[in-house]
């Protein structure tokens, strides 16, 4: 009975890692004065103007499609600008549209590659998508213990689903495989050092 039940959370567990990855895209964006955009038009000049908060901003308002038409390549455009300018954000976005073809071929790697850049400035959501791609194999080799050291480290930066996550791929892992996770957690951390943020 014990091993029956091992193998169904073990199906379940494996059923999670098959669905999609996250994406938290809300952040607070200011114009150059330090107040609040106002109109979609100012949006677009402050972004072609070269302000990653802007671009980030008017990506999402493609990737949205309420105040403006839904567009799948004009919101990679505008979000690949601020990612290249830092954008921690807009590089987790980034992310999501390679991880899931929005605007382009879909492409696991480019995917791996914007979800780390933000996870090194401490974007909770791209250090728990992390998580989720080490767990499924998809672009990567599939890995436990690099899966729940990012589910770890999304843990302490914030993210509710990756503490949840972590403690659901503890009970498939050996003590020794969670021991070598915490480890690399904590090595990545220090590394970094991350700070609360998303």
């Amino acid at each position: 009975m014990k091993r029956l039940l091992k193998s169904i959370t073990c199906v379940a567990f494996i059923f999670l890692f098959s669905g999609t990855t996250v994406f938290a895209g809300e952040k607070s964006v200011e114009n150059e004065t330090g107040d609040p955009f106002e109109t979609i038009e100012e949006i677009k000049r402050s972004a072609e103007q070269g302000n990653a908060e802007a671009q980030f901003l008017l990506g999402s308002e493609y990737l949205d499609g309420v105040k403006l038409t839904l567009n799948y390549q004009e919101a990679l455009k505008w979000y690949r600008l601020s990612a290249e300018q830092g954008d921690m954000t807009a590089q987790s976005a980034l992310g999501l549209m390679y991880r899931n073809g929005l605007g382009t071929e879909q492409d696991d790697v480019k995917s791996f590659t914007w979800y780390r850049r933000a996870a090194r400035q401490g974007n909770a959501t791209s250090q728990y998508n992390l998580g989720m791609i080490y767990g499924s194999g998809k672009g990567v080799l599939q890995s436990y213990i690099l899966s729940h050291q990012w589910f770890n480290i999304a843990a302490a930066n914030g993210h509710e689903d990756g503490r949840l996550m972590r403690d659901k791929l503890a009970e498939l892992m050996t003590p020794e495989q969670i021991q070598e996770a915490q480890r690399l957690a904590k090595e990545w951390s220090l590394k970094y050092k991350i700070s609360k943020g998303d």
